[in-house]
């Protein structure tokens, strides 16, 4: 995805109040776009169900954020993280 469509969907996010589920996978969006998704995904994590974010790229700030979506998440009841290069970021 190109950075106009990450912007997009970041500012698109930013204006939803509650989110149950979010499907972003195969858009291949690139570290420091995928960390502005995540934080506007992070606004409206209370309610979020279902976060499907897989192949995407994921710096170690993006991870961060996943982890502060993660602990705001209380409902979550899938997340698929495959294909996200998280386990070379990790190591």
């Amino acid at each position: 995805m190109e950075s106009e469509g990450s912007e997009a969907v970041t500012e698109y996010l930013q204006k939803i109040d509650t989110l149950e589920e979010i499907d972003i996978s195969k858009n291949q969006i690139m570290n420091e776009d995928m960390t502005a998704v995540l934080k506007a995904i992070k606004l409206s994590a209370a309610q979020l169900r279902v976060l499907r974010i897989s192949q995407n790229m994921l710096d170690s700030k993006a991870i961060t954020e996943l982890v502060q979506i993660l602990a705001l998440a209380t409902s979550l009841e899938r997340l698929d993280i495959s294909e996200t290069n998280i386990d070379k970021v990790v190591s």
